[in-house]
């Protein structure tokens, strides 16, 4: 694949590439959402989209799923591990899509926590919501519950238990929480004898390791579909984004519009060639466009922070001229702000040829 242009120019006349308006105000678009960082490439190339997203469309992203993908998923709990966002800012975040929950041995383990900061605001630290650790003491694994997930038939097999052969562990920030979680327990018809109590903050550590869960809605599939949507507007202009090849997925990302088969799924594997498993090559965030596995139709892969990787549809079959020049991948570096392009597996065996970036499977 040769050096890839970064062309970003606008339709004639310049049209919106989600609403196809020429008549409302254009404004800035950012091909990755400056939540996850903001980045340029050597030659001063921004990756920032201008007079192609209407400011009507760019709005309605900011305020919804752009919204959810920065505040309430996997990605915007990195944000904070990577050192994107201040720890003093953690109360933006939104715990109705993702959960954290402790994976260190000992009282807590399997307990849900948040992000919170120390007083000074410098560095993380783990808080608990309020809940209850339920757990047999002829068993060694505690069964959780957040407040919310309190009620009757939650208790139902501790109900008729003898004395002394249930422990249960209530968290909170504050004693009022504490008190009452300990109260919804005994609504339930639970006797609490020995109630012990365990303050909502622990101290600060370099590393806990966490389980963290996700629930992929549609919100957060569409805005992952959305920097690639974007992303290949930067690389290949507006016209080209204009193709009715690309119309399903354009109203997907634009209205939610349904369609026959998922556009946006959980990918298997890496992205980069040669990166292990276990190991990561970067922390950076990784975004390649590509003929599909039919070769018919073209389709992009996403990855923020090189986690989940993420295969979104562009469309089955390209009905444009066919070439290896619409092939195209980035690096976006989000320690040093810099992007790289990447280049494609298929060009490391041509003679003579010493590639000076990272591949990407193709």
């Amino acid at each position: 694949m040769n050096d890839v242009i970064v062309r970003n120019r606008p339709a004639s006349p310049p049209t919106c590439i989600y609403c196809r308006s020429t008549t409302n105000p254009f404004t800035r678009e950012h091909a990755v959402n400056q939540a996850f960082g903001k980045f340029k490439m050597n030659d001063a190339t921004d990756f920032v989209l201008k007079n192609i997203v209407c400011q009507q469309c760019n709005q309605f992203f900011g305020d919804t799923i752009d919204l959810v993908l920065g505040r309430d998923s996997a990605a915007a709990i990195l944000r904070y591990k990577f050192g994107l966002k201040s720890p003093a800012k953690t109360q933006e975040l939104n715990y109705k899509r993702v959960a954290l929950k402790f994976r260190v041995v000992g009282p807590f383990e399997g307990a849900y926590f948040e992000l919170g900061s120390d007083v000074g605001g410098m560095n993380l630290v783990p808080v608990f919501p309020p809940q209850i650790g339920m757990r047999w003491k002829i068993s060694s694994k505690t069964k959780w519950l957040l407040e919310s997930q309190i009620s009757g038939d939650t208790f139902a097999e501790y109900r008729a238990a003898k004395a002394g052969t249930v422990e249960m562990l209530i968290l909170g920030p504050t004693e009022a929480d504490r008190n009452r979680v300990a109260n919804k327990v005994r609504d339930a018809g639970i006797q609490i004898t020995n109630q012990r109590d365990i303050a909502g903050h622990t101290q600060a550590k370099d590393e806990i390791l966490t389980e963290v869960t996700t629930q992929l809605d549609a919100d957060i599939l569409r805005a992952l579909a959305k920097i690639a949507f974007n992303y290949v507007a930067c690389v290949h202009g507006a016209d080209f984004m204009l193709r009715p090849d690309f119309d399903e997925l354009r109203n997907y990302i634009r209205y939610g519009a349904s369609s026959q088969i998922p556009l946006v799924i959980l990918g298997a594997g890496g992205i980069l060639t040669g990166e292990p498993s276990r190991l990561k090559f970067t922390d950076g965030h990784l975004i390649t466009f590509e003929w599909n596995e039919t070769g018919r139709g073209l389709m992009a892969r996403v990855s923020l922070f090189n986690d989940a990787k993420y295969h979104v549809l562009f469309c089955r079959d390209y009905s444009g001229i066919w070439s290896d020049d619409l092939v195209c991948g980035h690096h976006f570096d989000i320690e040093t702000g810099d992007i790289d392009p990447l280049f494609s597996v298929s060009t490391i065996c041509i003679p003579g040829v010493t590639p000076g970036r990272p591949p990407f499977k193709s």
